[in-house]
């Protein structure tokens, strides 16, 4: 299994002492993902991921190969090796498989940029959640696309000026009104957010398990008409 620099970072999101949840990113053969309980984040691998056999050839790298199914095999990367070799990384590279991290079956994170090997030790304590079982389901309210930039910049000056911890409060009305966000500040000012929605094809985002269960059904029924009637299909 191979990770890009952008999988690695999420150990920068991943816990900073230690509790229930491991301090460590939770790598899955689709996904890698962290959370501390308050927040959870999963990014999907990178094409590149599976592609063990493009890594160049490296002393005592064994490569550790993900197995899909029930038990959903899983390794956890500590947050400590997981920042160092992202670092090690680098700048860009005109080989896209060197910009990865390769996962040994030793519990060593591998980087090879052809003229030196690092390695870092991976190994976490603790367990995973079955983080799956908390992903809302069911049909959404409503969906809207806010500018990340302006979200965050406007969230920073929410966390500055505001109670300590700050608490947000969001409502969304439909797919083309504007986000609302309400805090208050240190000294207990009301203050109301607008962040206009910007267009989005669905297209360009991960489909909702609600969108997959409405397509597999979609589907189905259209098989079904297809079987009764030969002439529709």
């Amino acid at each position: 299994m191979l990770l890009n620099k952008f999988e690695l970072e999420l150990a920068k999101l991943a816990p900073t002492e230690e509790s229930r949840y491991a301090q460590a990113i939770c790598v899955q053969p689709e996904s890698s993902t962290i959370t501390n309980g308050h927040y959870l984040v999963s990014m999907k691998h990178s094409e590149l991921a599976n592609s063990e056999e493009n890594f160049p050839v490296t002393p005592g790298l064994e490569h550790k190969k993900l197995q899909d199914g029930p038990a959903r095999e899983h390794v956890l990367v500590s947050k400590d090796a997981a920042i160092a070799a992202a670092k090690a990384l680098g700048k860009k590279t005109s080989i896209p498989v060197l910009a990865t991290a390769a996962i040994g079956t030793d519990k060593t994170l591998y980087v090879n940029n052809l003229d030196s090997v690092q390695t870092f030790k991976h190994e976490a304590s603790g367990t995973f959640p079955n983080w799956q079982s908390v992903i809302p389901t069911g049909k959404p309210k409503a969906q809207i696309c806010v500018n990340a930039a302006y979200l965050e910049m406007l969230a920073k000056f929410l966390r500055e000026q505001g109670n300590k911890p700050t608490a947000v409060r969001l409502t969304i009305y439909d797919d083309s009104t504007s986000l609302r966000m309400d805090a208050k500040t240190a000294s207990g000012q009301d203050v109301l957010v607008l962040l206009m929605p910007v267009r989005f094809d669905s297209v360009d985002f991960a489909k909702t398990p609600f969108d997959l269960a409405k397509q597999k059904k979609d589907a189905a029924k259209k098989e079904e008409v297809a079987n009764e009637d030969p002439a529709q299909s």
